[in-house]
């Protein structure tokens, strides 16, 4: 009996202690004044672009609907993977430390790296080459070109090359180039350094429209009623006004927009009117030219064209 008085005793004595351990309302939560101890983090990372302020006295378009605060982060840097299959003839009397291929058929993979160099003013291209499908990587030689055009679709015309024999799998291959606005593209010829092998060259990477202080041309916008697109403009506008900017432009651009648009009724507290060609290189304030671009986008394509 005093055995179980004792143990009855000692339980209440427990739960009385203890009980704000077990607390459910926020009443109860609140007058245990826990002290929580959270983890906070003390690092972090990004990967950071150039960072274009909008002057207005200095865009290549009229800037009264963008604030003067306005900024824009413009794309320094693209990354691309290009492959070519590579044919590799089985080895004949081959000793007991050479090694076959996995497979006859190896996919060669060359990652090229874009970014600017701004404290050389330069385009730099690394280039590095990979056979991920094979223990021994095939011997080649390579030439790592940079081209570049006037308009995407036109003519390329190669800028500078570097050629290397028996490329290395693990060293990086850079080719710089000055700055300078233009359409570029990469193109990688590789050659076999054994007779028996076989490569599928060159390989071209797609086409990228770069502007002076290294920005990449992103935009894209498609009026649905009109059918006109914002394109990547040329590469080769020459700086020199024709024309000013009409000071009612905006109420020009509406009038005739929704006279030939009947059902449109554009809003154009949403827009800005860009002018395709800039008047800054010589644009005119022709409906031709004229395309009513998004607040934000037009700030941006006004950035891109303050490195033209």
């Amino acid at each position: 009996m005093k055995k179980l008085l004792g143990t009855a005793l000692a339980l209440t004595m427990f739960f009385t202690m203890n009980s704000s351990a077990f607390a459910t309302t926020p009443q109860e939560i609140a007058s245990q004044n826990v002290s929580t101890t959270v983890d906070l983090p003390t690092s972090f990372s990004e990967t950071l672009s150039t960072h274009v302020s909008i002057d207005p006295s200095e865009s290549t378009e009229s800037t009264s609907s963008i604030d003067n605060s306005t900024t824009v982060d413009l794309p320094t840097s693209f990354s691309e993977t290009l492959s070519t299959p590579i044919s590799i003839a089985p080895t004949e009397n081959k000793t007991e430390s050479e090694i076959e291929p996995l497979s006859n058929l190896v996919l060669i993979n060359i990652n090229h790296d874009y970014s600017y160099d701004a404290s050389k003013l330069e385009h730099r291209h690394t280039f590095n080459i990979d056979a991920p499908g094979t223990l021994i990587n095939p011997p080649v030689d390579a030439v790592f070109k940079i081209m570049r055009s006037d308009t995407q679709y036109g003519t390329y015309t190669e800028v500078k090359r570097l050629a290397v024999s028996n490329a290395s799998y693990i060293t990086d291959h850079v080719v710089s180039i000055p700055r300078r606005t233009g359409h570029y593209k990469a193109v990688i010829e590789l050659y076999p350094r054994r007779t028996t092998d076989f490569i599928a060259s060159p390989v071209e990477g797609s086409s990228k429209l770069i502007n002076k202080t290294g920005n990449l041309w992103i935009f894209i916008f498609s009026d649905s009623t009109s059918g006109k697109s914002l394109e990547r403009p040329p590469a080769n506008y020459v700086k020199g006004y024709l024309h000013d900017r009409i000071s009612n432009l905006n109420t020009v651009y509406k009038n005739w927009y929704d006279s030939t648009y009947p059902n449109a009724d554009l809003n154009l507290s949403l827009y800005d009117i860009h002018h395709i060609k800039p008047l800054e290189y010589g644009g005119s304030n022709a409906m031709s030219n004229l395309i009513h671009l998004p607040k934000a986008l037009h700030g941006s394509v006004s950035g891109w064209f303050n490195g033209y």
